[in-house]
């Protein structure tokens, strides 16, 4: 249950990403979603004055004759400028005083051009504009396509993360790393540029009452489907992590490597942890007894070692018995009795002395009772030990 919703989670997400993307993207195409726009410029309050209205000889004539000698004045109706304007990601609205609604062709990387889209062309407010305008529409300009493509990359990546998020949520999580930072990027960059834009145009127009607003709503849906991404990684990065401990997709390659250290398929050491020290414990403590003749460690005689063999034996001299045996097929098989095979050393408890006043017990291989034969003290190599045979 925990699992599928984990899943499921991170792809409404990343659903909900694509959408505001969308959103953002072809706002104003058709003339609808018009309020999702990055600025907003007023000219319905427009109004020129006579260019004779300066004149006081003859604004009195007028008023005397009663005869217009100065002219009337003009309006943002009269010159058929929109009411409104709308910039969006790729494509610019504008809305006139008779209710209809002009949206330009969309565009990849459009960039918005106030005495173009706004029809200023020919009117007195035609000639106005600063140097600090036409730098911020120039940096507009030159980021228009950044913004289009941020979103654009971020829906088309989000349709990835979803579809990877079922197989591999580490690869989404990394997927949904990238498609945050380009979001968030995007909806600061087009924060910065178009509040300067929008400061530039009111003083540039400002005078002539035809004013700009910065647009609030697509910065919203700009951090809104970053911050849904960002969830979509925090999700799949828990997700990654269960996986890991329960041994499931890449966390999978630890436990093949404990397999590949314990060949004999000891379940405890799988476990890990605690499960692995205990039964290290258990191992070493039970090794000692396997020696000893306890345990599952069956011995054999050693001339009966690797198959059957041939047994030759001589004495040294000090008169004591050593064995040899030929076991196998190998020519290395051969060979005399080490002293270091967990066996008694020769001289281990000889009690006789012709080793010598200055003889003395090694310390090679462990205390092994020894097998009276007859009434020699001597080791029989062959014999020292028996097979363990468990209690009937």
């Amino acid at each position: 249950m925990a699992k599928g919703v984990l899943t499921i989670i991170p792809i409404l997400f990343n659903i909900g990403t694509i959408i505001l993307c969308l959103l953002v993207l072809f706002s104003g195409l058709g003339g609808h979603l018009t309020q999702i726009s990055w600025l907003s410029t007023y000219s319905g309050n427009y109004k020129a004055p006579a260019k004779l209205s300066s004149s006081n000889y003859l604004t009195a004539l007028t008023k005397v004759s009663k005869t217009d000698y100065v002219g009337t004045g003009v309006s943002a109706a009269s010159l058929g400028l929109p009411d409104w304007t709308t910039i969006h990601t790729m494509t610019v609205c504008s809305g006139f005083h008779d209710g209809r609604v002009e949206c330009s062709k969309p565009k990849y990387g459009f960039a918005f051009k106030p005495w173009r889209d706004m029809r200023l062309d020919g009117t007195p407010a035609g000639g106005s504009g600063n140097i600090e305008l036409n730098g911020a529409l120039s940096r507009y300009s030159r980021a228009s396509s950044f913004l289009s493509g941020a979103q654009i990359v971020g829906s088309f990546f989000s349709i990835i993360v979803a579809i990877q998020t079922l197989f591999n949520p580490l690869s989404a999580a990394m997927t949904g790393t990238v498609i945050t930072l380009l979001l968030f990027a995007a909806s600061i960059t087009a924060t910065v540029l178009f509040k300067q834009v929008s400061e530039a145009f009111n003083s540039s127009f400002g005078w002539l009452a035809i004013l700009s607003q910065f647009g609030n709503v697509p910065v919203a849906l700009e951090f809104a489907a970053a911050a849904l991404a960002l969830l979509s990684v925090m999700v799949n990065v828990i997700t990654h992590r269960r996986q890991r401990a329960s041994g499931v997709g890449i966390g999978a390659g630890r436990d093949a490597s404990r397999s590949l250290m314990n060949p004999g398929g000891d379940t405890e050491y799988q476990g890990g942890g605690a499960s692995a020290l205990s039964s290290t414990a258990a191992r070493s403590k039970t090794g000692l007894f396997n020696r000893a003749g306890g345990g599952n460690h069956k011995y054999v005689q050693i001339g009966e070692q690797q198959g059957a063999g041939i047994s030759k034996g001589y004495k040294d001299g000090h008169g004591v018995s050593v064995t040899t045996s030929k076991v196998g097929h190998s020519p290395d098989s051969i060979r005399p009795t080490r002293l270091d095979d967990d066996w008694a050393a020769p001289d281990e408890y000889h009690a006789g002395g012709d080793m010598g006043a200055g003889a003395g017990k090694t310390n090679v291989g462990p205390l092994i009772p020894l097998t009276l034969l007859g009434n020699k003290q001597i080791k029989d190599l062959d014999k020292g030990f028996e097979p363990y045979r468990p209690p009937a």
